[in-house]
């Protein structure tokens, strides 16, 4: 197939969605001929634009795999056709939104420039270490002169290269578009080398904590102290917050007092599903901050059900971006603590439940590792044998002297 066809209508009373494209193809003697194709997809009354495109697509994957009506051979797609119509809406599309920017940013910008032109099934194994060996080699463009420039991608950006020419390929051998084993199943990769993983202590966590401001002070504490990452706190919405001491619901299902459920996460402006089934639990909330999570009710002007907690002028989530630019990133470097990030924050909800002996299945319920959590997230006992865990690591980072809800106030 050649680009992605010309949708257009011909005739009248009424109009017909046609799609003119070209294919190439072998003759009898081995040449390579191009040859164009006009096929009918439908009239205007029974198609809109956007369904007339959608056949338009099934149509040019149809023609690039099966026979025409010469009797010629069709030649196998190049890479970047396939992906246009078959990868994209076939694996792509179905990912959530953080998956989906992903493989769009690294389809764009190393694998299509760098096999996109190659035919689908010729692509080899020494192709793709090429690919892999170039990049490795590549200095990244600079943002701004002064900064320093790195001497090639890092492994990991590599691995991910690797990973994307990997998931084509499957679908690919599935659709026997490509004979063979896997060509990026055997290519190495150099050697990882990771940042040391670096979590607060206590007494870092009680010098950081009262420098922040709203949201970012509450929303680091609440992270410290439950596990939760920054796009499940940002999808986090009030109907899912319990800050009496009366057991409500959430959902439709039993929701313990002083806890949250985690449900549902907010990143890059769509609500969607949390990372994994595992990573939906309810943990249970120190009181400190139930009560912080009351003073920022008491002044919110968005208290509704569906309302998220920590959202901005608009009533819409706060943004991991404009949080760190105005509020964590200028904080955290002014006390020395250039480093920290909000996984951090849950990293560091991990080393002080570790600290504090917690059993692991209570560790692992806290932060949603394992199916196991999903055995344990209902039940009361649950909740409030790790409400004890939880106040000892609320107690940690934010000291002794811990406010109590309001409610207990007086």
């Amino acid at each position: 197939m050649d680009g992605v066809g010309y949708l257009h209508l011909r005739g009248k009373n009424p109009p017909v969605w046609y799609v003119n494209f070209t294919v190439e193809v072998l003759s009898p003697e081995g040449a390579v001929i191009r040859q164009r194709v006009r096929k009918r997809i439908g009239p205007v009354t029974e198609l809109t634009e956007q369904q007339a495109r959608a056949r338009k697509n099934e149509i040019l994957v149809s023609e690039g795999a099966t026979a025409i009506s010469t009797g010629a051979r069709p030649v196998s797609p190049t890479v970047a056709e396939f992906v246009a119509l078959r990868f994209m809406p076939e694996h792509v599309a179905l990912l959530k939104k953080a998956g989906r920017l992903h493989y769009g940013t690294y389809l764009k910008n190393h694998v299509l420039p760098g096999i996109g032109p190659l035919r689908l099934k010729d692509v080899s194994h020494d192709d793709i270490q090429r690919l892999i060996r170039l990049k490795q080699n590549v200095k990244p463009r600079l943002i701004r002169l002064k900064e320093e420039v790195p001497d090639a991608l890092s492994p990991q950006t590599l691995r991910h290269i690797r990973n994307v020419c990997s998931a084509i390929f499957r679908l690919a051998i599935i659709h026997k578009l490509h004979q063979g084993p896997n060509p990026a199943q055997y290519v190495r990769l150099p050697k990882m080398k990771r940042q040391p993983k670096r979590a607060l202590t206590p007494e870092e966590c009680r010098m950081l904590l009262p420098a922040l401001t709203t949201p970012v002070r509450e929303m680091a504490s609440l992270s410290m102290c439950t596990s939760m990452n920054f796009a499940e706190m940002a999808g986090l919405v009030w109907q899912r917050v319990n800050l009496t001491a009366e057991a409500g619901t959430a959902d439709g299902e039993n929701l313990p007092a002083y806890s949250l459920a985690v449900r549902q996460n907010y990143f890059a402006g769509e609500y969607g599903s949390v990372k994994s089934e595992s990573r939906e639990r309810i943990v249970p909330l120190p009181m400190f901050v139930v009560a912080a999570l009351q003073e920022i009710k008491a002044a919110s002007k968005f208290t509704g059900p569906d309302d998220p907690v920590f959202c901005n002028r608009a009533g819409r989530p706060h943004t991991i971006a404009n949080l760190n630019k105005r509020i964590l990133k200028p904080t955290a470097e002014s006390l020395g603590m250039g480093w920290v990030s909000w996984h951090a924050f849950r990293r560091t909800h991990a080393t002080l439940m570790d600290q504090e002996n917690a059993a692991i299945a209570d560790r692992i319920a806290q932060m949603g590792h394992s199916a196991l959590a999903m055995t344990l997230k209902y039940t009361s006992a649950d909740i409030e044998r790790r409400r004890g865990i939880v106040e000892l690591v609320s107690a940690l980072i934010h000291g002794r002297g811990r406010r109590g809800p309001s409610e207990n106030q007086g």
